[in-house]
């Protein structure tokens, strides 16, 4: 049983998906830019502790971003 699909919903969906592809690139390129921040970030508070020695608050904010990251601090 054959079933006609007017050449306009084709169109649409083929349309559709090319945007959705297109947004889901987007997306993982902002994605991989904020980790990226995120990983300078910790590198840049992982310094500064070593730095300055014992600041708690710098070795703090260094863990939760790496709790954010999935990585063990």
């Amino acid at each position: 049983m054959d079933v006609e699909v007017p050449k306009e919903t084709i169109s649409t969906l083929c349309r559709t998906i090319a945007e959705l592809f297109q947004k889901n690139r987007e997306l993982n390129l902002s994605l991989r830019r904020e980790k990226a921040e995120k990983q300078v970030l910790r590198e840049q508070l992982w310094a500064k502790k070593i730095e300055t020695g014992q600041d708690e608050l710098l070795e703090y904010l260094a863990k939760q971003i790496d709790k954010e990251e999935g990585r063990d601090g």
